[in-house]
């Protein structure tokens, strides 16, 4: 049962700051139909809900309602190996495209990104393009690009990632992630400005079944969750930074699961 866990870790530390989403996306989650979301200072007030729809084990669709209107509608395409190969997000006045490039070994070599951008009558207003390339050694990535201009560089030891460095568009080291595990399991990551100042220290706990229970930063938690056999069914977040009011619900949400 180590390999889920394992996977998991990785997945925290490559798409750190992420929406649960994005982890269903990669298959972390056991396939829910629908995240429901709430304030937790409104526990009984949805504020916008998730819903997936799947075809051959892969998802299709994901709509986002907000207030019991669409908010956004991304589709899903996959090639024959089931990698995802197109992604399409269609929200108010934008159109996002994503396309997944793959080498000879099935690995991800780049990510290109197309914005349409229209006004109210439905006349497009301009086309942004820009794309995300990788690099791998030894079957391991250790250098992405972000299509902004900055980019990223991962480094390994046994086969787990220890270190990811963070550029600017200057090529100027900005921050740095390392990750501690014990056995297959991540228990800390720690995140440091380019002068060794620390912007935070983070500790994972798991329960018996090697399920992620908790997360801490120094002494807050940050994020808990509860499960129902292998499935997450809730997850409570935890804000503790120096602008609570950026959000609406100011960073403390409650999200649960349907499967």
């Amino acid at each position: 049962m180590k390999s889920k866990p394992y996977l998991l870790a990785i997945l925290l530390i490559l798409v750190s700051c992420s929406k649960d989403e994005d982890l269903l996306k990669q298959g972390i989650l056991d396939k829910p139909s629908e995240i429901n979301v709430f304030c937790q200072k409104k526990p009984n007030d949805l504020l916008r809900s998730v819903a997936y729809q799947y075809e051959h084990n892969n998802l299709i669709t994901e709509t986002i309602f907000y207030n019991g209107d669409i908010q956004d509608k991304t589709a899903f395409e996959y090639n024959y190996d089931n990698q995802l190969i197109f992604e399409t997000t269609h929200s108010y006045l934008r159109k996002s495209e994503k396309s997944y490039i793959y080498n000879e070994l099935n690995q991800l070599i780049n990510i290109k990104y197309k914005f349409t951008d229209y006004d109210i009558s439905g006349q497009s207003t301009g086309v942004t393009e820009m794309e995300a390339p990788r690099e791998y050694q030894s079957n391991q990535l250790v250098k992405q690009w972000e299509a902004w201009g900055g980019f990223i560089t991962y480094e390994y030891s046994e086969g787990k990632l220890i270190t990811k460095v963070e550029y600017t568009k200057n090529e100027e080291k900005h921050h740095t992630t390392t990750y501690t595990y014990s056995g297959d399991y991540l228990i800390e990551e720690k995140k440091e400005t380019s002068a060794g100042a620390l912007i935070y220290l983070r500790s994972f706990t798991y329960d018996s079944e090697y399920r992620l229970l908790q997360i801490r930063e120094g002494e807050n938690i940050i994020e808990e969750n509860d499960y129902s056999d292998r499935k997450l069914i809730e997850k409570r977040t935890f804000y503790f930074g120096v602008d609570p009011g950026y959000d609406v619900c100011y960073g403390n949400y409650i999200k649960k699961y349907v499967y």
